[in-house]
């Protein structure tokens, strides 16, 4: 099957083909969402604004109240975790970060711990979905038996525990 469209360049599209990037679904999904009806935009676009907004001036108005943990996405070095760190803490604020998984691949995630365990302000990290998620689908799509339950525990605490291992202080970082 390929795609005819010629909507942005000109030039018809080829297949999607995915080899370590987005998915071929998603690449489909995308150029669905490209060649597809675009009337909606507007009309989501100023209800994005009017809640940005909102949460803008609320953030604005609570003058003191201050985050004591930050969830931040992955970074790709130590450096930018350090200067992330600092800004958090910027005015002597008391504030610890941990790593938000943001449903990353292992790789990605493996990586991000690496560097924010290095950083003394990095105190952890969440990272459900990244743990859980495809396992369950597995299990969601299996027959429900005991040996299923018994798999699929096994696969989130295997996961659990090679993320932790990940999770590597450096005993002579310094902030």
């Amino acid at each position: 099957m390929r795609r005819s469209s010629t909507r942005h360049s000109g030039k018809p599209r080829k297949k999607p083909v995915s080899t370590s990037n987005a998915t071929a679904v998603a690449q489909w999904a995308a150029l669905e969402a490209l060649d597809g009806p675009q009337d909606f935009i507007p009309k989501h676009n100023k209800i994005f604004k009017e809640r940005r907004d909102l949460c803008v001036s609320m953030l604005n108005q609570a003058h003191g109240i201050e985050p004591a943990l930050w969830k931040v996405e992955g970074l790709e070095t130590v450096e930018a975790a350090r200067q992330v760190a600092d800004q958090a803490k910027a005015g002597d604020r008391a504030a610890d970060l941990i790593v938000l998984g943001r449903d990353a691949p292992a790789e990605r995630l493996d990586h991000w711990l690496e560097v924010a365990s290095q950083v003394d302000a990095f105190v952890g990290f969440a990272i459900g979905r990244s743990i859980w998620e495809y396992v369950v689908s597995k299990y969601e799509a299996s027959d429900h038996d005991d040996a299923a339950r018994s798999e699929v525990r096994a696969k989130i605490a295997e996961r659990y525990l090679g993320f932790i291992a990940h999770w590597v202080p450096d005993e002579h970082a310094a902030d």
